[in-house]
C-alpha cells in the first residue's frame, strides 16, 4: 500500500457503499497531503472508486493555488484555528504529482482544492 494509515479510511468508506451508489467524493483536511495522497493511491490502484478527492485547506492554500494556477509556491505556514492544516509546504505533494505523471491536467482530474476561512471552519 501507500505506507499511510489514511489508506484504510478510504477503502473502508468505499466498501460500505452499495454497488449502485452515487460516485464517491472524499473531502480531506489537507496539511501535508498524507490523507489525500492515500485516497488518490487507493483510487489509482482500483481499491476505491472515488470520482475526486478534495484537498481542503485553510489560509495555507498552496495546493488549491497550484490547481488553479499550475504554479507551486511553498511558503511559511500561516497560523490558523485549524492548525493541523497549517502547512505551507506539504511534504507529500510530490506523491500525487508522481501518480499523475507531473501533468497538471491529470492532477486536476484527480484532486480538487478548496480553501476555507477560519470563520467557515469554526462554523461562524
Amino acid at each position: 500500500m501507500a505506507g499511510s494509515a489514511a489508506d484504510v479510511y478510504h477503502v473502508a468508506a468505499y466498501r460500505q457503499l452499495p454497488v449502485a451508489s452515487v460516485p464517491l467524493i472524499v473531502s480531506v483536511p489537507s496539511g501535508k497531503l498524507r490523507k489525500s495522497y492515500g485516497g488518490n493511491f487507493c483510487q489509482t490502484h482500483r481499491l476505491a472508486r472515488g470520482e475526486v478527492f478534495v484537498a481542503s485547506t485553510n489560509a495555507n492554500d498552496v495546493v488549491p493555488e497550484y490547481l488553479r494556477s499550475g504554479e507551486f509556491h511553498p511558503r511559511p505556514a500561516t497560523p490558523t484555528y485549524s492548525n493541523a492544516m497549517d502547512v505551507g509546504n506539504p511534504n507529500n505533494f510530490p506523491r500525487p504529482l508522481d501518480l499523475c505523471r507531473n501533468r497538471l491536467e491529470y492532477v486536476q482530474k484527480e484532486i480538487w482544492g478548496h480553501r476555507a476561512t477560519d470563520d467557515e471552519l469554526c462554523g461562524r
